[in-house]
Order: structure tokens, then C-alpha cells, then sequence
């Protein structure tokens, strides 16, 4: 994994991991048979992290709001993908690889509500600011799968008894 990955930094990737590579495979199965809610629950866990990890920025933890609401069929879909659009948009008003990794996986964990689709999403692009900062260390990524695996477990055990959107229970 190391020479790939200095491969993808060689090449300018944008994002260092491709959804299909071996370090996801227990990732992978366990998303494709999580249930849509989990999903969404467990993206909520991570993006909270990840807005923690970025000292608590008011902005980004506005627009989180804003998709936990519509994901409680509080507000329709526009607000949120509104909300989703601006947290893609902060990555391209700054030069930091690291900030624009975390944008873009703070983003595509939040479109989780929409569809389940968008889980790996925050996968790569969190894994690939971990590099962005830090510089590739294996044993770091493999800390952070196995943590992204033990909160869907959590998530499972702990399910919420939280209103839904009607878009959403429709897929029980």
C-alpha cells in the first residue's frame, strides 16, 4: 500500500484511495449490507468528528445541523444540498491539501442522507487528509478503518429511536 500510495501522490491524485483497494474490503461489506438509517447515523458520527478535529468550526457545524434536520424531514432537500454545496465550496477557497480533503469528506458524508452511495466517500477523502497532514503511515490508516468499522458496529447496537424523513423510511 505504501508504494501505491506514493505512486498517487507522484501522479497529483486529488484523492489517495480508490473504493475497490484491499484495505477496504471489510469496510465495503459492511456498508453494502448496513441499513440506509445506519448509514446516516454513523456518517453523523463521523462528520462530527471530523468538524471536532477542525476545532469546532460554527460554519461547518451549522450546515451539519442543517442535514440532521433534513434528514428529521424538517426542512426539504434544497437547504441541505444547499448546505452540502457550500462545505464542497470552502475546499476551493483554500490552498490547504489537508482542509480540502476534510471539506470534501465532511461533504460526502453529509449527502450519506441522500444516498447510501456516498459512504466511502468520506472514507477516502478522510483517509487521504490524514495523509495530507501527516504523511503516509499504515499503521494510522489501518487505526482509521478499524475505527470507521467500529462505529457502524456501535451505530447498529445503539440505534436511535429518531424521526425520520418520509424519503428515507420509504427504503425500509
Amino acid at each position: 500500500m505504501q508504494d501505491v500510495l506514493e505512486r498517487r501522490m507522484r501522479q497529483r491524485r486529488k484523492i489517495l484511495f480508490d473504493k475497490d483497494d484491499e484495505l477496504f474490503d471489510l469496510l465495503r461489506l459492511k456498508i453494502d449490507d448496513a441499513a440506509h438509517t445506519d448509514l446516516i447515523l454513523w456518517s453523523f458520527r463521523l462528520v462530527k468528528e471530523k468538524i471536532d478535529e477542525l476545532e469546532d468550526d460554527i460554519y461547518l457545524y451549522e450546515r451539519y445541523q442543517i442535514v440532521k434536520d433534513w434528514a428529521s424531514g424538517k426542512i426539504k432537500m434544497k437547504e441541505a444540498k444547499a448546505a452540502i454545496l457550500e462545505i464542497h465550496g470552502l475546499a476551493k477557497k483554500t490552498d490547504d491539501p489537508y482542509l480540502i480533503a476534510s471539506y470534501h469528506a465532511i461533504a460526502q458524508a453529509l449527502s450519506v442522507v441522500h444516498t447510501r452511495g456516498h459512504a466511502m466517500g468520506f472514507v477516502l477523502y478522510d483517509l487521504t487528509s490524514k495523509i495530507r497532514r501527516f504523511g503516509i503511515d499504515l499503521k494510522t490508516l489501518e487505526e482509521s478503518v478499524d475505527h470507521y468499522l467500529a462505529l457502524l458496529d456501535e451505530v447498529k447496537v445503539g440505534r436511535s429511536e429518531r424521526k425520520w424523513a418520509a424519503f428515507i423510511v420509504s427504503h425500509f
